[in-house]
């Protein structure tokens, strides 16, 4: 009998120097990974403070300017030229770090959750690697309750709480500019805001920028609904009494903030979804942001549910990592419409410099217009169809490709 091993070298078992090279190779390339990942934040950050400062200094003039005139107008002129170059985005940008500020105290002192609370930087190594740990769980698809305790829950608010405001923000204010989905119905007194898979309530409290922005409402009632409780004494810390006043006042508008449980992979029936299922429709804007590829929720029938169940009007953002996973809510939209239940206006987010996010927006649409809306890739002509993302084989960071 032949030795193949003899024959085909490459056939023959790896040595341990060999098994060795490659795990070192294996490690080397995630840590590459890692500090790639780790540059392109902090770039993100440090482009976001400047976004923010610009404006805050714009806005200091602004008031210097209102009180030296008394009404406000005073030597506005001699700067409107530079006043026009700040976009929306800046003030998101600043509304974001600002809210990040007042709330930061009351978030990282909360405590909860059954966490266990040790001071110490050996304390924050552990809720450091806890919270990459979560990372690549929440990239894999395979968060389970174990992987998110209150250490953990804290140093992601520290690391993302400001950053994801912003985007949300910038979400809503992309949707607004590209389909001005709320302007018919102008200044109202209350919308409530579902915020799923919401964490410490960051999507939230971008939701109150947007309105600072854009005056939608007199008041904003949010819920963050998630599936793990340890981010209950976080959302409660910011919904206080320590801390919502200051917001309201700061933003000009009521503000309200609560948690409870959901899970987007569980039966619509679920025990842990009954309070999001029994109040559907009565929310005005459903926020998914960096949740749908976490929770699969495109597999499961919840979401579908959430779709048809949504009163007229409602409005949908999400927000993902990959074109890959806004093609699937894409698609998920086009089934649900395909039904003949109703139709949505979809509306393509992201794409451009000034948005630099993947996501899509939805707002349902009255059943006389569900009626004559046609099923498939044509109901979303306004929008971006699923057949108009792909993904470039070149590049893993998918490019969004939209008819």
């Amino acid at each position: 009998k032949i030795d193949q091993s003899l024959l085909h070298p490459t056939l023959a078992p790896p040595s341990r120097l060999q098994r060795s090279n490659a795990v070192a190779m294996v490690s080397a390339r995630g840590l590459r990974n890692q500090l790639v990942k780790e540059t392109a934040r902090k770039e993100r950050r440090l482009e976001r403070a400047a976004r923010a400062n610009a404006a805050a200094e714009r806005a200091e003039r602004a008031e210097r300017r209102k009180g030296a005139s008394g009404e406000g107008t005073g030597d506005g002129a001699d700067e409107g030229g530079a006043d026009a170059e700040l976009l929306d985005t800046d003030w998101a940008a600043m509304w974001a770090e600002k809210l990040w500020s007042l709330v930061e105290g009351e978030v990282m002192s909360s405590r909860g959750g059954g966490s266990k609370h040790t001071e110490g930087s050996g304390s924050d190594e552990v809720a450091q690697r806890g919270l990459l740990r979560f990372y690549g769980h929440a990239y894999n698809a395979n968060v389970e309750m174990e992987h998110l305790t209150g250490e953990v829950a804290r140093a992601f608010a520290a690391d993302k709480f400001a950053t994801r405001c912003d985007e949300m923000a910038c979400a809503l204010i992309c949707a607004h500019k590209r389909s001005d989905w709320r302007a018919s119905t102008g200044r109202v007194p209350e919308v409530r805001v579902a915020s799923l898979g919401g964490g410490p309530g960051n999507d939230a409290c971008g939701f109150l920028a947007y309105n600072a922005l854009h005056n939608v409402a007199e008041r904003v009632a949010a819920t963050v609904f998630d599936f793990s409780e340890a981010w209950e004494p976080l959302c409660k810390a910011i919904g206080g009494e320590a801390v919502m006043p200051l917001v309201a006042a700061e933003l000009g508008c009521g503000a309200a903030l609560d948690f409870a449980r959901v899970d987007l992979r569980a039966a619509v029936d679920a025990e842990e979804n009954q309070a999001l299922v029994k109040d559907l429709a009565l929310f005005d804007f459903f926020l998914f942001s960096y949740v749908c590829r976490e929770a699969q929720a495109c597999s499961h029938e919840l979401l579908p549910e959430m779709l048809k169940r949504a009163k007229t009007g409602a409005c949908f953002v999400f927000l993902d990592q990959f074109t890959g996973d806004i093609a699937e809510v894409v698609s998920l939209v086009e089934r649900v419409q395909g039904s003949g239940c109703c139709a949505f206006e979809i509306i393509k987010l992201g794409g451009s410099r000034e948005y630099g996010f993947n996501g899509v927006a939805l707002r349902k649409l009255a059943p006389s217009l569900a009626n004559d809306a046609p099923a498939g890739p044509e109901a979303a002509a306004s929008g971006c169809p699923a057949e108009a993302i792909e993904e470039s084989p070149d590049d893993r960071n998918v490019r969004r490709k939209c008819a």
